[in-house]
């Protein structure tokens, strides 16, 4: 995905990921917040002439039912 190397923790993480994945990164971590079951994800991006398949999912963390904070834990691939 040509992400850096090194997180670059100043910079939002969506900037950090590739324009053309942005919306559904956006998307399915949204669900994966508000919805209690992981969000499944797969498709395809016509990109640079070619197809491009794509699969993930984005797993909601709740360590504590109070907690205001609702990180997200998730896998993607593509290729």
């Amino acid at each position: 995905m040509n992400l850096p190397e090194k997180v670059q923790a100043i910079a939002p993480m969506l900037q950090q990921i590739p324009e053309r994945y942005r919306s559904i990164f956006q998307d399915r971590c949204s669900k994966a917040m508000t919805d209690p079951v992981p969000a499944r994800f797969s498709g395809a991006f016509n990109y640079d002439f070619k197809v491009e398949l794509y699969r993930g999912v984005f797993f909601p963390v709740r360590l504590h039912p109070n907690w205001s904070k609702r990180p997200t834990l998730g896998s993607f691939n593509s290729g």
